[in-house]
């Protein structure tokens, strides 16, 4: 009999034991310029500090999907045959971003390429979460209210103290 409440305890405990994700994706469609979805285009995003890659190919409604980016800067090369590969830089990623990226490929040769650099900054509208990371320079000289790290997150930006 008691055995019982036990189990129903550990249950419902167990609940807020689970991990949050740190990590960022992006996300987005790959379009021509007549707004018409590109099936089977390879989308490659490259850490620039860490110089690695990650690689998916748009399903039959033009969406890819990138996940478990690290921190960082990267960028955005998107490709298919008997269209102009498409390079994006300057895509900024913090901790557990969710981005949404469309891009436009035009038509054109493979030798050819458009490279996007000056645009609107990033907005994520995937979720409205948002989480910040702070550097250890940050925690080692900034003072704090008797050593509380958690005052630090309301010197984030965006974050409001209620």
């Amino acid at each position: 009999m008691h055995r019982l409440p036990i189990a129903i305890a550990l249950c419902l405990l167990a609940g807020p034991a689970v991990a949050q994700e740190f990590r960022a994706s992006i996300s987005g469609e790959v379009a021509d310029a007549s707004s018409a979805a590109v099936a089977g285009a390879t989308v490659t995003v490259t850490s620039v500090e860490r110089n690695t890659a990650t690689v998916a190919v748009t399903n039959a409604a033009g969406r890819y999907l990138v996940q478990f980016l690290l921190p960082g800067r990267y960028t955005l090369a998107a490709e298919k045959p008997g269209f102009k590969k498409l390079l994006r830089t300057g895509i900024s990623l913090e901790s557990a971003d969710h981005l949404s990226l469309d891009v436009a490929l035009q038509v054109g040769d493979l030798t050819q390429s458009v490279s996007v650099t000056a645009e609107a900054p990033l907005l994520e509208t995937e979720t409205a979460s948002r989480a910040g990371t702070i550097e250890n320079r940050v925690l080692e000289n900034v003072p704090t209210n008797g050593r509380n790290l958690f005052t630090l997150q309301y010197s984030l930006p965006g974050v409001i103290k209620q």
